[in-house]
């Protein structure tokens, strides 16, 4: 009888990969995130290459990649519509609100998110948190950005959260 190990956390990433690939739409556009459960999504895209005409890209780092495969990677403003965006998550709670990332391309993500007709989002077991503890840590401690007043913040965070982040902020300046 032999004894299973637990899978790696790359091993869990490519499984995940490996499931969204069965989310994308044969003909129609992909939209295609970025980090490293995505960089495993893109390394196993050559797989159905042939039901993927071109896709659209949410960072440069992800058409980098594309391109290298020889993916035709669309500019946003030239699709009106794509079938399905697949991301990753930072974090996810247990009622799947979700935290997405807050360097420069998360712009670019909410924008392709928005003309995509799916959003699948690929995350392994160690992306998943508590509410309150994720919350607070990443935008206090990791970011170090203002409280999100902007219809995404209000879609992931009620007003209890909120209030919550600023009590926070008022406890951390008096250190």
């Amino acid at each position: 009888m032999t004894q299973s190990r637990p899978l790696s956390q790359s091993e869990l990433k490519r499984l995940v990969a490996r499931a969204a690939l069965d989310y994308v739409e044969s003909g129609a556009v992909l939209g295609v995130g970025t980090g490293s459960t995505v960089d495993q999504l893109i390394d196993q895209l050559p797989e159905i290459r042939d039901r993927i005409p071109a896709c659209v890209s949410s960072s440069e780092r992800s058409t980098k990649r594309l391109e290298a495969l020889g993916f035709k990677v669309l500019d946003m403003n030239e699709v009106d519509s794509i079938g399905v965006y697949i991301d990753g998550a930072d974090e996810i709670d247990g009622h799947f609100a979700m935290i997405k990332g807050g360097g420069g391309a998360l712009t670019r993500e909410k924008i392709v998110a928005s003309i995509s007709r799916r959003f699948v989002c690929i995350a392994d077991a160690s992306k998943k948190v508590d509410v309150e503890a994720h919350v607070l840590r990443y935008w206090e401690e990791e970011l170090e950005l203002p409280i999100p007043r902007n219809d995404m913040g209000h879609r992931y965070y009620t007003d209890f959260h909120i209030r919550l982040f600023k009590q926070v902020k008022v406890l951390k300046e008096k250190g």
